[in-house]
């Protein structure tokens, strides 16, 4: 296996648990759901939806293809 297979492989992974975040949106009216996993004493969200979902896929796949993002630094605004 290919490590773009295994890549593949997890980001099938966190669709299939995107989509059950959105079921469970639904079923209990929430307006964010997120599922988080503890690997190696850091916690990473695994599976999401809502409105941060949108912000999260986009991070997670730019992780994946490697490419830049952009975040902005609100604490910056307020030092200045």
């Amino acid at each position: 296996m290919t490590e773009k297979d295994k890549i593949v492989g997890i980001v099938g992974i966190y669709e299939f648990l995107d989509t059950i975040a959105e079921t469970a949106a639904r079923i209990f009216n929430a307006t964010n759901v997120t599922f988080r996993r503890i690997e190696d004493n850091v916690l990473r969200v695994i599976g999401a939806a809502g409105p941060t979902a949108a912000k999260v896929r986009e991070v997670l796949y730019s992780v994946f293809d490697n490419r830049q993002i952009q975040i902005e630094d609100k604490c910056a605004k307020r030092r200045a």
